[in-house]
């Protein structure tokens, strides 16, 4: 089993040490994805319900902060993250999309949804999220 990295410097958080990367953002829409290792498997083993939750948490984040001009460069603090795990994954890549729904002085709700390579639907997410300056 390969363990995971060390944490370093150079990490910007949660989503860096996972291996999560943001591929694509459009405004209101954002696309991520995560090569997995064997250290992403629960005991059964499949993919962790938690790397699943950062997937989608991080693609809700990647279509608010990044995809649009009027939230560029600002951040994102998840308020609520509703998720719904629909089939197991065992390895390979999975993708995220992520899209914001609704957009409110502050407040903003998005939606996401989890596909592995054979694009087969993992699991989904809806969430609110504060905006921050």
């Amino acid at each position: 089993m390969t363990k995971p990295p060390v944490p370093t410097a150079q990490m910007r958080g949660f989503g860096d040490y996972v291996g999560t990367r943001t591929v694509t953002v459009k405004p209101d829409w954002g696309l991520v994805e995560l090569e997995l290792s064997d250290w992403h498997q629960n005991g059964i083993p499949t993919v962790h319900g938690g790397v699943l939750l950062t997937l989608l948490d991080h693609a809700c984040g990647a279509s608010l902060t990044y995809g649009s001009e009027r939230s560029l460069g600002t951040a994102a603090v998840t308020l609520s993250l509703s998720a719904s795990f629909l089939k197991a994954s065992k390895g390979g890549k999975l993708f995220a999309t992520g899209r914001c729904v609704r957009r409110g002085r502050s407040i903003a709700f998005c939606e996401a949804e989890v596909e592995d390579e054979t694009g087969a639907v993992i699991a989904r997410a809806t969430g609110s999220f504060k905006m921050m300056k």
